[in-house]
């Protein structure tokens, strides 16, 4: 399938490149192991898929998501190290100034960013690891994990049921990486079944095993379904930084030295014409 535009899940791809079995730093012992694999992975990710555009999501700062707000214990927030911080902000920066959209939405997960989106940048491929956004698959629409490319047949071999159904399939089974608590035995087979016994979570009917379990299985489809009507905020550069200083600061010598040839550095294009 030829894409009009490649999706990538930030969160899931700034944790995967700081978490690379090696550790890159400057000539200052500043780390820069985030930065380096980010660049690196989305510069493989445009040439294996040829995009017409590039879009990364982004979760909000500062506000707790609505999804706390209903469950306090939903995704417990895990302590981030400084250099984790720094170097992510420090990259949207530098994506932004290398003419990349990126987005973000108060109260919302980048998951219901990319929801958001999709219904506006079909064909799409979205590079992420996470279940939830399987629901979007679709026949134009698909999701790339760095290892299988997930399209409607491949979403229900892995999950046994169609993408549609997912977010209910996790109601059920919940989802220890957002600290869902399913309803107790019920795996992802026996989840399946029950949803291709009646469908739908909201059409459990009476007298079945999981009726009595219902409220809190309609709760949990409540966090499993994303938002697809949050409103996007476009991310913009801290006014206190330049491309160029930011460049210098992690060494990226190589893209510095390609951008000193412009004059119009307000409009340089995108990162694969730099490294």
């Amino acid at each position: 399938m030829k894409y009009k535009t490649l999706l990538i899940d930030g969160p899931y791809l700034s944790h995967r490149s700081y978490s690379a079995p090696y550790k890159l730093t400057t000539s200052t012992n500043l780390d820069s192991t985030l930065i380096h694999g980010f660049l690196k992975t989305l510069l493989s990710l445009k040439k294996q898929f040829n995009p017409a555009q590039t879009i990364i999501a982004w979760e909000s700062y500062g506000t707790p998501s609505w999804r706390r707000t209903q469950q306090p214990l939903y995704k417990p927030s895990r302590p981030k190290e400084q250099s984790f911080i720094d170097q992510q902000n420090d990259l949207r920066d530098i994506l932004t100034y290398l003419g990349y959209k990126q987005y973000l939405s108060p109260r919302n997960e980048a998951d219901d960013v990319i929801a958001k989106l999709i219904s506006e940048t079909k064909p799409t491929i979205i590079f992420t690891s996470d279940k939830d956004i399987m629901q979007l698959v679709d026949q134009d629409c698909q999701i790339y994990n760095g290892r299988t490319i997930f399209d409607e047949t491949e979403v229900k071999k892995k999950f046994l049921v169609p993408p549609k159904y997912i977010a209910d399939l996790l109601a059920i089974m919940g989802d220890t990486s957002d600290n869902i608590q399913g309803v107790k035995n019920y795996g992802p087979k026996k989840s399946a079944n029950a949803i291709k016994e009646f469908g739908l979570v909201e059409k459990i009917p009476h007298k079945h095993p999981l009726d009595k379990y219902k409220q809190k299985i309609l709760n949990n489809k409540r966090l499993t379904q994303l938002n697809k009507n949050c409103e996007l905020k476009e991310c913009i550069p801290n006014k206190n930084t330049t491309l160029h200083s930011i460049l210098n600061k992690y060494e990226l010598k190589k893209i510095g030295d390609k951008i000193n040839k412009y004059k119009e550095t307000k409009q340089i294009g995108t990162i694969d014409k730099w490294i």
